[in-house]
């Protein structure tokens, strides 16, 4: 009985299909939604796809449309793109303070979420705010036209 178990076994090894360990890339997003909150309410929220649209929206519900060049598209994508299919957490130890989140929209499949909050002080809090703030300038910049 042992011999047959091992030779089954041997057989299976065979023909089961081999799993890469290294993650293939995600899936381009279609677009990309910036969110900052405070208790609750939306502060300021960014939205921009693929396709060259841009809107920002603050907590006064002023709202502003801008044009997004593909090449900043990409370079906002490349930002975030270390936490695509990552999940980042941390220890809050400081209260009070706003949170967001980045969220990555594709087509046909739910929607993936990158959250963080201004409080966190461990892990990679310190690259995804940094990250942050860099995505946040390049769609300051497109949308004020400079």
């Amino acid at each position: 009985m042992r011999v047959l178990i091992a030779l089954l076994a041997g057989l299976l090894l065979t023909v089961a299909p081999v799993r890469s360990h290294a993650a293939e890339p995600a899936p381009e997003p279609d677009a990309m939604t910036l969110t900052w909150l405070y208790w609750g309410n939306v502060m300021e929220e960014w939205t921009f796809s693929r396709g060259g649209q841009g809107q920002w929206r603050d907590r006064d519900g002023q709202v502003k449309t801008f044009a997004v060049k593909r090449e900043d598209y990409d370079r906002i994508r490349a930002v975030f793109q270390p936490y695509e299919d990552r999940e980042f957490r941390c220890n809050r130890t400081v209260y009070d303070l706003p949170y967001g989140r980045l969220k990555w929209s594709r087509d046909g499949q739910p929607d993936e979420t990158l959250a963080w909050d201004r409080g966190c002080v461990t892990g990679d809090a310190a690259d995804v705010f940094r990250r942050v703030d860099e995505a946040e300038a390049i769609l300051t910049r497109l949308r004020d036209g400079a």
